[in-house]
């Protein structure tokens, strides 16, 4: 079964080591995809760690429970949203090997979409790689558009003209996953 939780600075502290370990276990085009370049260890550290110091970070964690052993939980996906100055907001996505096209990022990314209309961002956005078609799927059947972007990369862009119960429609639309 696959649980989801939405944190930010305040209860980071218990999920750290659980994003880094999910990042560094990413194969390595996989880690290219999610940061548009090959990365090391060490920087991954250091991003986790300066990215869940801001306030205006949230995170939502896709964790796998072990039926097996309920005490077991493993991050499979990771969904990174930044609020900017002008509150616009900015997504980054990783799911794990083996978890991949069971709706876990369809997910991550409703819930990203919820957060970005329950602060009242006018945009959400993510820089993905023209070869990352997984992603560019993803975000054709989110009803993202597309802009700009260099010779290797493309913007995917939801903006919004904000209504209340966007939201929740999203909400109610959000697949529940069990396996």
């Amino acid at each position: 079964m696959i649980s989801y939780t939405i944190i930010n600075k305040i209860n980071i502290v218990f999920y750290n080591d659980k994003i880094v370990e999910h990042f560094i276990q990413l194969s390595e085009s996989d880690k290219r995809m999610r940061f548009g370049m090959p990365i090391k260890n060490e920087a991954i550290i250091s991003y986790v760690k300066n990215g869940t110091a801001s306030p205006s970070s949230y995170w939502v964690i896709a964790e796998w429970l072990d039926p097996f052993n309920v005490f077991e939980k493993k991050v499979v996906g990771v969904g990174h949203l930044y609020f900017d100055k002008e509150n616009n907001s900015e997504i980054g996505l990783s799911i794990s090997d083996g978890f991949k096209r069971r709706g876990i990022g369809s997910n991550i990314m409703s819930f990203s979409i919820i957060l970005s209309n329950l602060f009242l961002s006018s945009k959400i956005s993510g820089l993905t790689l023209r070869s990352n078609k997984q992603m560019i799927s993803l975000a054709k059947k989110m009803n993202f558009d597309f802009e700009g972007g260099g010779t290797s990369e493309i913007e995917a862009v939801k903006r919004f003209d904000y209504n209340p119960l966007t939201a929740f429609n999203i909400f109610l639309n959000i697949k529940h996953s069990d396996y």
